[in-house]
């Protein structure tokens, strides 16, 4: 009798063990995740997107330069995720695509001819300042036609002319220049997209790092955008298999961010809202011509959210002071 006694104390001893065990690290976890987001982790997320978009410019070399920062910068940054027990899988996979990356822009700027864009650029500037403004011949015919006073109308005339010419946003701009600013990577090559998505890539373990911490800006926000590019990509890839991946998950994400967005710019969500029905039809009608512009509407949308989301922070930290 005493023995089963003995057992039962044994088992209840080893039940309550485990079940405080337990308890122990949900709550040393959850205390964790209080920790607010260290500015490191927001400077590299914000250098990661820094990447990008030199990498969407096709500057290599100037890629090549925010790349080598935000190495240094990472490293600064690992013992703080080390420390909140950031899964290592996540780690070696980050540090594993930004060598992808590294490489590929080496490759890229070694094999790239020596830019002399910057003579021809001083060239056009400086024909440009010719073309607008009068030579001294041109200001003396004016004022012998217009004579006295009239003359000098007809220079003021002439100039204000010249400036509501140069105040013209499509003043000047070739059709190759409109199309860029609408959709940057419509025309490039395998090559170049290959190294735009490998930039892409660094930037969808982000959100996993950031959910160690405790963030005011929901990590699904930057999951959203990362899935947002890579669709872009992806259409210009002709892999709409992948697009139409990408585009589920962005249903998906946007659904987790939904309460957020209803919560500080109502307006806002329901224009992501059409932005994204609109994306999805253009991805289910294979359109690549489509995809950059629909993608850019909805990426400044998310960063203006981003924006909002940080001035409310901003503003209920003050009032807290």
């Amino acid at each position: 009798m005493r023995k089963k006694i003995n057992i039962y104390i044994l088992i209840l001893l080893l039940f309550s063990i485990f079940f405080f065990g337990c308890k122990g690290k949900e709550e040393k976890k959850s205390e964790d995740k209080s920790q607010e987001m260290p500015p490191l982790l927001e400077q590299v997320q914000e250098m990661t997107d820094d990447v990008v978009k030199a990498a969407i410019s096709k500057d290599w070399s100037k890629s090549l330069d925010k790349v080598k920062n935000l190495q240094n910068k990472w490293n600064d940054l690992y013992p703080n995720l080390k420390k909140q027990g950031v899964p290592q899988d996540d780690v070696d996979n980050f540090v594993k695509d930004l060598n992808v990356l590294i490489d590929y822009l080496i490759t890229k700027t070694m094999n790239s001819p020596k830019s002399s864009s910057g003579g021809e650029q001083k060239s056009d500037t400086g024909q440009q300042q010719t073309e607008q403004q009068p030579s001294e011949q041109e200001k003396q015919q004016l004022q012998t036609q217009g004579g006295g006073k009239e003359g000098q109308g007809g220079t003021q005339e002439y100039s204000d002319s010249q400036g509501s010419q140069k105040s013209s946003p499509m003043e000047g701009k070739k059709p190759e220049e409109i199309l860029k600013e609408i959709d940057p990577i419509i025309k490039d090559n395998q090559e170049d997209l290959t190294i735009i998505n490998a930039s892409i890539e660094i930037t969808k373990y982000m959100p996993k790092f950031m959910q160690l911490f405790k963030s005011n800006v929901p990590p699904d926000l930057f999951k959203l955008k990362y899935y947002i590019r890579h669709l872009d990509v992806a259409s210009k890839m002709i892999k709409w298999d992948v697009a139409a991946m990408d585009m589920e998950n962005i249903s998906q994400t946007w659904d987790s961010v939904l309460p957020t967005a209803i919560q500080i710019d109502p307006d806002m969500k329901v224009q992501l809202d059409q932005s994204i029905k609109e994306l999805k039809d253009v991805v289910a009608s294979k359109n690549s011509n489509l995809t950059g512009i629909k993608t850019k509407v909805i990426m400044d949308d998310l960063e203006g959210l981003v924006k909002s989301i940080k001035q409310k922070a901003e503003e209920e930290k003050k009032k807290k002071k």
